[in-house]
C-alpha cells in the first residue's frame, strides 16, 4: 500500500497483489491482519457502500477524502480546502468538537 500510493484496498485486493509479486496469504490473514493495523491507528477503514471494508495507510498530518468511480471502480484521492472549511462550519453550527470526518464522494466521471 505505502509503496504504491494507494488508497482504499479490499483485503482481497491486497491478496491478489501479493500473490502477484510471488508471496502467499489468505484472504482471511490478510483481513485479520489489516484489522490489528487499524486497531493500531497504522490503517484507517472506510465501509463501501457494497459493505467492501477498504483500508489506506494512516498518514498523520495528512488528511484526504475520495472519489469512488462507480463505472470504472477506481478509488481517486482528493483535497478540497473548502469542503474542510464547510465540515468545520457545520461543526461549529451543530455545537459540536469533531474529532476526524471522512467524506466519499460516488459517480462517473463527465468526460
Amino acid at each position: 500500500m505505502a509503496r504504491e500510493g494507494q488508497c482504499l484496498l479490499s483485503a482481497q485486493e491486497i491478496t491478489n497483489r501479493l500473490f502477484e509479486r510471488g508471496g502467499s496469504g489468505s484472504p482471511a490473514s490478510v483481513y485479520r491482519s489489516l484489522d490489528q493495523l487499524h486497531e493500531l491507528g497504522l490503517v484507517h477503514r472506510l465501509e463501501g457502500a457494497d459493505g467492501t471494508a477498504r483500508f489506506e495507510i494512516a498518514v498523520p498530518d495528512h488528511h484526504h477524502h475520495h472519489f469512488f468511480d462507480e463505472e470504472s471502480g477506481q478509488v481517486v484521492a482528493f483535497e478540497d480546502e473548502r469542503l474542510e472549511e464547510a465540515i468545520a462550519a457545520v461543526g461549529e453550527r451543530l455545537g459540536v468538537s469533531l474529532s476526524s470526518h471522512d467524506v466519499i464522494l460516488r459517480g462517473t466521471r463527465l468526460d
